[in-house]
């Protein structure tokens, strides 16, 4: 149970010496357990040098060491005060408005007629932002649910601007209302979330609900290429594929114990994280 301390705020703590302050943010969510609205603090203790979760609720700080910190760090991204302006402001990125007009345009939005790899899912945009820098061939289109998270990826291409990388913010679910029939190359899902309940299976990135998806707008011959550290995910995926008609060329799971596999590979910020902790990191190729 989270542990309750009778503090009348977070500015109280800061001032007694036992925390300091990182992101004193107000994030407005949901209390799991009331769904009563809370704020979100986030500090680090400074007696146990710990770094840990205040909700602020009513007058009381809740101290709650078991928070989940990689959903945590997920809902704050999601809730950057201005996040849609700034996309909605942005040369990079296709708006929804203009969406519903690109499947079979892409040619003319890129103007070029270079090959289309797209990713799904692409959280900050390290992964396709090097990509993009090291195939200036090979146009570059990244996918990204939340606004927040999109926004980092924008901020990586103001401090370098590619030509041959656009974005857009979307559901993967209308993945086939943007692109055409064949129209992609390549597809790319990397350490995407694992939507761990049974009954949310087929709102996972490579379930045969979304390789149906990816089968319309991949071309004759192009790939998909999915990386992640969840094992139960991966073995997941893997037996998607037969009843999904699609092969495999590739499968590993260790992809960082693969001299092979391994030369050139690009690390996404999780792939980082996860294989300096020792995780095996899983990885398929497949095709039609």
């Amino acid at each position: 149970m989270p542990l309750q301390q009778n503090v009348s705020s977070f500015n109280g703590l800061r001032s007694c010496g036992l925390l300091e302050a990182e992101a004193a943010v107000g994030l407005s969510f949901d209390c799991r357990c009331s769904h009563i609205p809370c704020v979100l603090l986030f500090g680090t203790d400074v007696v146990n040098s710990e770094r840990r979760f205040f909700t602020k609720w009513k007058g009381c700080a809740i101290l709650s060491q078991e928070a989940n910190r990689e959903e945590v760090s997920r809902m704050r991204l999601r809730n950057i005060t201005g996040s849609r302006e700034v996309i909605a402001e942005s040369r990079f990125v296709i708006q929804e408005e203009i969406q519903p007009q690109c499947p079979g345009t892409w040619k003319e939005i890129f103007r070029n007629d270079r090959p289309i790899h797209i990713e799904i899912g692409m959280g900050k945009g390290k992964f396709i932002h090097a990509m993009a820098k090291q195939n200036p061939h090979i146009n570059y289109v990244g996918i990204e649910k939340y606004s927040s998270v999109l926004l980092r990826a924008l901020q990586k291409m103001e401090l370098e601007e590619l030509p041959n990388l656009k974005f857009l913010r979307m559901d993967a679910e209308d993945i086939t209302k943007v692109f055409g029939a064949g129209e992609v190359d390549r597809i790319y899902l990397n350490f995407s979330d694992p939507w761990p309940k049974d009954r949310h299976a087929k709102r996972r990135l490579p379930s045969r609900e979304f390789l149906a998806r990816y089968n319309i707008i991949l071309k004759k011959g192009g790939k998909l290429e999915f990386k992640t550290d969840n094992r139960p995910l991966f073995d997941f995926a893997v037996e998607e594929l037969e009843p999904a008609g699609w092969k495999a060329e590739v499968i590993t799971y260790d992809l960082h114990a693969d001299e092979k596999l391994v030369e050139g590979n690009v690390m996404t910020e999780y792939e980082e994280k996860f294989s300096s902790m020792g995780n095996p990191i899983c990885k398929y190729i497949i095709y039609r």
